[in-house]
């Protein structure tokens, strides 16, 4: 494998356009043009500008060498391609310049150390991942060139040093690996420096930078966007080809666009959702199980909770359903509910496949709410057919409560076109919550992977079945892995005991526990409720695991990229190691020498995108957190989990699971750790040491019965439940 480093490439790069042997002409018949002219002139160029018929991805991996030092020398390209683009390479290029708009503050520069890594070409092994890299760290940029009553086929380009110089090429070969490479294709070569040919390149030049800025007479140049999607894909994914109607249909689509779109109602005038031919790099198309409880809700009267295993694809479900109810009853006013900011935006992300273009109601009221009060009278005077909204469980629930109080104006004849959608539904169960669900929607639709849950000494919860209606449609993790809906993962448990002042202390709290246990004063409950978490604390973040993980550690070779941690909350009950936990395994891989990042509540919301991002991309090795990736978040490149966090909750470990099992390309397998808590050896065996491994042995069954290993761990964990009588607990 070729490894080139940054120094190395810049090294090579110290040559300037002027000293390369540059012919006039390059016929492919007699030359090279790959090797002889377009990597020699990239590697020793900082601008690099093309404007050409047709463009593949391909001739990425083709010219590596080229690029990688261009990229050394801190160059930029910029091309104009015609509206030819397949449908890999047109989802590669909207990933990217979306990724580089997240990324405009990004904290990892692409060059220095992970760069060195990048060029050892591993990145050009795949050319859409090359593609989507190169823009969203803002090497290369592309737009569209469009005609009204042809097509657009030119085919000019030239390079730049940083002595100023340039050369400019122009003749039959396209940006395409197959016309640098394989074709019969001939370029003539203009060297900027020849006053005595600056009549043949400077016409170029000028011609590429008019067409840049959108100047030219009968050719429109646009950016890549979602409008443009359907131009350049078939039905059936492959590429278009050249179409004097297509491009008119563009165009004039292109010309209404500031007509077509009013940014202060943020829908599209005169048409409504509608299901979409793609979903990323993907054809729409929903599954058996989605159908069916999509199915089972309408037999309900539109009402119900989809109890769907995470990863599923509930929004995808619900979204659908929504825009299919739309097309029957034409009309709906619908209200999507989440719990955070950041689920909220993902979901603005995922309507915008169905052409919904919601108006997010959270943050300051200012931003939002004179849009729904606009929202609202339009739809009762009849003038909107469709509106959306998604809301956050915080701006629902707010003293004065100025979302609900406006969801409350829509007349009462017009509620039967009310559909309020609950994503992580089992949130609405506070009373305070329940209180803020708008009863005026008559159609309703539940979400949740864990609707239900039993964890121990909560508040008194509300029965959302008398919102939402009973479960009508069950999918879980068993169903999903059975169906190769979720990824297949191994689960390796790792024995710590606790210390002797850990377990001591254990023992201390669960007797205050028992001596209030039954009693019902709610002075009472709130006590029993903050021994529970002091108790849990113990577990939570017994010292040994820390150890434990340090060894574990040891052993990997080198740091696991997409790796994730999950770490209790808060901080260490025993004063002489008041540390967060987060801060504890930050501490043990940076000893190990992986890079990783906090990922909770603590960080903005632009700040997690930018980490999440860095961690895709693998500029970050690990993510470590708290509850923050619980619910929702998709990480579905996280192929390796570490659970610290010693959870007897049922819905939560459910949740943890689910982020690991997401479908990735390239992702066979999931791996999980998880720290089974133990009592100390020197203790007697008694109640409260059977307790604890009873309340732990909960969670270690619910991962193994449906690990690849499963048999393994039961053989392993045969000696501990024998000893505490609790060979009942495992399946």
């Amino acid at each position: 494998m070729i490894n080139l480093t940054v120094n190395h490439l810049k090294a090579l790069s110290l040559r300037m356009l002027k000293n390369l042997n540059l012919n006039s002409v390059y016929n492919s018949e007699y030359d090279n043009i790959l090797n002889d002219f377009y990597i020699p002139a990239l590697s020793n160029s900082i601008l690099y500008c093309r404007a050409v018929g047709y463009f593949d991805a391909k001739l990425i991996t083709s010219a590596a060498r080229g690029v990688a030092s261009f990229i050394a020398n801190s160059g930029k390209m910029r091309l104009i391609v015609g509206a030819t683009l397949d449908e890999d390479s047109y989802y590669a290029i909207l990933e990217g310049y979306k990724v580089k708009e997240i990324l405009k503050n990004k904290i990892f520069t692409p060059l220095g150390e992970e760069c060195d890594k990048l060029f050892t070409f591993e990145i050009f092994k795949n050319q859409f991942n090359a593609l989507t890299w190169l823009i969203c760290n803002d090497f290369l940029e592309i737009k569209i060139a469009i005609r009204a009553g042809n097509i657009y086929h030119e085919k000019i380009g030239f390079f730049k040093d940083s002595e100023g110089d340039i050369v400019v090429f122009q003749g039959s070969s396209n940006e395409t690996s197959m016309g640098i490479c394989y074709n019969y294709e001939s370029i003539n070569v203009f060297k900027g420096w020849l006053p005595e040919l600056e009549s043949h390149y400077l016409p170029h030049q000028k011609n590429f930078e008019r067409l840049w800025e959108d100047k030219a007479k009968n050719t429109k140049v646009i950016e890549i966007n979602d409008l443009a999607m359907d131009f350049f894909l078939q039905r059936n994914g492959k590429p278009i080809l050249p179409s004097i109607e297509k491009e008119i249909m563009l165009w004039q689509d292109q010309l209404k666009k500031d007509n077509e779109y009013d940014s202060n109602i943020s829908i599209v005038k005169n048409k409504g959702p509608f299901l979409p031919k793609h979903i990323g790099i993907h054809k729409f198309l929903l599954k058996n199980y989605q159908l069916e409880a999509l199915k089972k809700w309408g037999e309900n009267k539109y009402t119900g909770i989809l109890e769907l295993a995470t990863g599923a694809g509930k929004t995808i479900t619900s979204i659908s359903g929504a825009v299919q109810l739309f097309s029957y009853i034409g009309k709906m006013f619908l209200i999507i509910s989440v719990p955070y900011i950041n689920l909220a935006n993902q979901w603005v992300e995922v309507l915008k496949n169905f052409n919904i273009f919601p108006i997010p109601c959270f943050e300051a009221k200012e931003k939002w709410l004179s849009k729904v009060q606009d929202r609202v009278k339009d739809f009762n005077l009849g003038m909107l057919n469709f509106v959306c909204l998604v809301v956050v469980e915080k701006t629902m629930t707010q003293e004065n409560n100025f979302f609900l109080n406006e969801i409350n104006k829509i007349k009462p004849n017009l509620t039967e076109f009310v559909l309020f959608i609950g994503d992580e539904c089992h949130h609405h169960a506070t009373q305070k919550t329940f209180a803020a669900l708008p009863k005026i929607a008559d159609k309703r639709l539940g979400l949740s992977a864990t609707p239900f849950d039993d964890e121990e000494f909560e508040n008194e919860k509300m029965d959302i079945t008398k919102f939402y209606g009973e479960v009508v449609f069950r999918y879980s993790m068993s169903d999903a892995l059975n169906d190769k809906v979720l990824t297949p993962y191994y689960y390796k448990v790792i024995p710590v005991y606790l210390t002797d002042e850990e377990q001591s202390d254990y023992a201390l709290i669960t007797q205050k526990i028992s001596s209030i246990l039954n009693n019902k004063s709610i002075e009472q409950k709130s006590i029993l409720n903050s021994l529970s978490r002091k108790r849990n604390k113990i577990i939570n973040g017994a010292t040994n695991k820390y150890i434990a993980l340090d060894r574990i550690l040891a052993d990997f070779n080198k740091p696991t990229k997409h790796t994730l941690f999950y770490c209790a909350e808060g901080e260490s009950i025993y004063e002489e190691l008041v540390d967060s936990h987060i801060n504890k395994v930050a501490g043990i891989l940076q000893n190990r020498s992986w890079k990783s990042s906090p990922f909770t509540s603590q960080e903005e919301t632009f700040e997690r995108e930018q980490i999440m991002q860095n961690f895709k991309f693998g500029h970050i090795d690990a993510l470590i957190a708290m509850r923050c990736l619980d619910e929702g978040i998709d990480v579905p490149v996280c192929s390796t989990a570490f659970i610290l966090a010693s959870s007897k909750s049922n819905r939560q470990f459910i949740q943890r699971r689910g982020r690991i099992l997401r479908k990735y390309p390239g992702k066979d397998y999931a791996y999980i750790y998880d720290f089974l808590v133990l009592p100390n050896a020197s203790f007697e065996e008694n109640t409260f040491s059977r307790n604890i491994v009873k309340a732990e042995l909960k969670r270690i069954n619910e991962f193994t019965k449906l690990s690849v290993n499963k048999i393994d761990t039961y053989n392993e964990l045969k000696n501990i439940v024998k000893k505490y009588d609790l060979t009942y607990i495992l399946d």
